[in-house]
């Protein structure tokens, strides 16, 4: 995804832990059908639907791994994960998103990162959501071009 030349950054999403409920209501026995949004320059994707589960894992046959290609070595991959609401509009609920600054990354260096999720970026109001786990790397075609 996206029309970068610089190099790869393979991303994967393993799972989440501690998400809130936001079916709430809805059917007694319904909890959050969450899925993720990746966003990394000018490539969106999002994960498989994960239904009724508060601790979701994407197993190695759902939806879960993505490749970008880099147009600028400063670029930050989002993370939104949401609550999946079927129906008109997909009018889908925000559980809470996470910024990763990948000129922090090694090249062809796997990575796997936990961080916690949260709904917004005020830091006065901040409350963690729950956390999230990505599997990461990073693949460079040159190295001068990429500095």
């Amino acid at each position: 995804v996206g029309s970068g030349k610089l190099g790869r950054l393979f991303v994967e999403v393993l799972g989440c832990d501690g998400l809130p409920n936001l079916d709430k209501g809805v059917v007694s026995k319904n909890k959050t059908d969450s899925f993720v949004s990746c966003i990394f320059e000018d490539g969106l994707i999002n994960t498989d639907i994960i239904d009724d589960c508060l601790s979701p894992r994407w197993l190695p046959w759902s939806k879960r791994a993505f490749i970008y290609h880099i147009m600028h070595t400063s670029s930050q991959l989002f993370l939104g994960i949401f609550d999946f609401d079927a129906g008109f509009g997909n009018d889908h609920d925000l559980i809470g998103r996470v910024s990763v600054d990948i000129s922090n990354l090694r090249k062809d260096t796997t990575y796997v990162m936990k961080f916690d999720i949260f709904p917004t970026t005020a830091m006065s109001t901040r409350e963690a959501q729950g956390n999230i786990t990505i599997r990461l790397r990073l693949e460079v075609d040159d190295d001068r071009k990429f500095v």
